[in-house]
């Protein structure tokens, strides 16, 4: 178009690449593809996004997909985003992957179904949150490993207690509970 955009099946795209399927299709297909084999060295394809800012080099993130090993067949979904280099730039980091065996890595490569890694040694927590809890830092509960390695289960809920429920073969049923006071029952 006269202001620089470009329309695929779209005579008047609304962003800078607009896709749009033929005829009467709800579907539309942007492939990026790796079609050179080298047995040797594994394959990628990857989709870019970036910004310009004061620093160099500009912030760059990506959506990766990574064959495991050269020939393998497996691959893996990375997720890098750009953050602050400490430099006057942005250096782009590895911050989610999904295995080709189904496994996330948030911040790591994945060593169990869900593995959580957080950098400098500092909190890896899950956080949960409901409609009555709210959504801030401050809600919900937070399950994970502190700093000092200790494990944390914390409900930040006022008056609110711990309940662990366990199986004993017929029934699902309370085994211990420690409440807002922090006695143990």
């Amino acid at each position: 178009t006269s202001d620089g955009k470009i329309g695929i099946n779209q005579g008047t795209p609304t962003a800078d690449l607009e896709v749009c399927p033929t005829g009467t299709s709800t579907s539309s297909t942007i492939f990026i593809h790796a079609p050179t084999h080298n047995t040797n060295v594994a394959s990628e394809a990857i989709l870019k996004f970036g910004y310009g800012h004061s620093g160099s080099p500009d912030g760059v993130g990506h959506i990766k997909m990574v064959e495991e090993a050269g020939n393998s067949f497996d691959a893996d979904f990375i997720f890098g985003l750009p953050t602050n280099n400490g430099s006057g730039g942005s250096t782009t980091n590895e911050r989610l992957r999904i295995t080709s065996d189904g496994k996330i890595g948030i911040n790591q490569t994945p060593t169990r179904e869900l593995s959580l890694h957080s950098p400098n040694n500092n909190n890896a927590l899950i956080h949960f949150t409901n409609d009555d809890t709210g959504e801030t830092a401050s809600d919900g509960i937070l399950v994970g490993l502190n700093g000092n390695e200790d494990m944390i289960v914390n409900n930040q809920e006022s008056g609110k207690g711990i309940y662990v429920y366990t199986h004993n073969g017929s029934s699902s049923g309370e085994r211990l509970r420690i409440d807002s006071s922090g006695n143990v029952n």
